[in-house]
């Protein structure tokens, strides 16, 4: 997807606007819904803070965020520079895990000032040691509760709460860890308390609502058992989507990246709609082209033929550096067995190539 222009961002704002007014038409004169100030706030013109680790980002965020990046005539430091500030940034706000992937694309520019490298590094060390902290406390939590001293890991659990961790997730699992510990020890009301806890710092953590659902059991709330249990089921359509669209960016991103390196190396892919480089169910042993992020380099399948025995040679992984002679020594190194004449050593190979 090409990069807006800050022209392209002025008119997408607008749209927005006037999009949220639209869909807002029908309400009483002078009410707007919390959904609407929702949706306005996730805009990055209106944020107040920056996004939660993890948080779905406003497409405008995005579209800001390869503007930022995508500059050609930046340098491996100037990137490094930004990331490191990026980094900073998520870190002022307790952001740690963001910080920590801003972090480390700083260190993967490999830029050649020493001080900057050692500042990302130790930015991130700095960083991961806070995200750790609540997680330490939730191992221990778990420890305690694996042998089944439900007091001591409800007191390690708690610990890790008053860490006040930047991510909603680690949160969400003492809150309900907590809660657990709290049911077997016969504290529902507890558990149920500590359970919508546990879905404020993470609204699909769904244990939160199989274990609601068991706490109202025991309390004998058998409408509220209803409600959290269709509630629950909801969030987890909803997730699966999420986690759906998520996998789908993501393999649309890579096979972007794939497609733009083959073409930097000025090689012609058929406008063919049946085939399909990317599709591992129509080709050989399930590979496909891959893109090294490490060194940008490529690894294509490869088939040998050898029409006039009727056999091939499958090579899943034929590094672009690889050279012919070096893949083809290694196959030959001793006579196969359907080369019943002997005619396929190195000093005799001929080579036809298809692309």
């Amino acid at each position: 997807m090409a990069t807006p222009t800050p022209e392209e961002l002025d008119r997408q704002l607008d749209e927005f606007i006037d999009k949220l007014v639209e869909d807002k038409d029908h309400l009483p004169a002078g009410e707007l819904d919390d959904a609407f100030w929702k949706d306005l706030e996730r805009h990055p013109f209106f944020l107040k803070e920056m996004p939660d680790d993890g948080a779905e980002l406003h497409p405008a965020m995005e579209a800001l965020q390869a503007l930022k990046w995508d500059d050609d005539d930046d340098t491996p430091l100037d990137k490094a520079n930004k990331y490191k500030e990026e980094g900073n940034k998520y870190y002022e706000y307790k952001k740690y895990r963001n910080a920590i992937i801003a972090y480390t694309e700083g260190i993967k520019q490999r830029c050649s000032d020493p001080t900057i490298n050692a500042i990302l590094f130790c930015n991130r060390a700095t960083a991961n040691f806070y995200l750790d902290k609540a997680n330490k406390y939730k191992e221990e939590g778990n420890k305690y509760y694996e042998y089944k001293k439900y007091r001591n890991a409800i007191i390690a659990y708690t610990e890790g709460i008053k860490q006040r961790c930047s991510d909603p997730t680690i949160n969400a699992i003492l809150f309900c860890n907590r809660a657990t510990a709290n049911f077997y020890l016969g504290n529902y009301r507890s558990a149920l308390r500590d359970c919508v806890l546990s879905r404020k710092c993470k609204s699909d953590h769904l244990k939160a609502f199989i274990k609601g659902a068991e706490a109202c059991m025991k309390l004998e709330k058998y409408k509220d058992v209803q409600i959290w249990c269709s509630t629950g089921l909801t969030k987890e359509k909803e997730r699966n989507e999420r986690k759906q669209q998520g996998r789908e960016r993501k393999q649309k991103s890579e096979h972007t990246k794939v497609l733009n390196a083959i073409r930097q190396r000025n090689i012609h892919l058929e406008e063919d709609p049946t085939i399909d480089i990317f599709n591992i169910s129509t080709n050989p042993a399930g590979s496909c082209v891959q893109l090294n992020e490490s060194d940008q380099t490529l690894t294509f399948p490869v088939v040998f033929l050898y029409p006039e025995y009727a056999q091939t040679d499958y090579i899943k992984e034929f590094h672009e550096n690889t050279k012919l002679i070096d893949q083809l020594s290694v196959m030959f190194e001793s006579r196969a067995p359907w080369d019943e004449e002997g005619k396929y050593t190195l000093n005799q190979i001929g080579v036809s190539f298809i692309e």
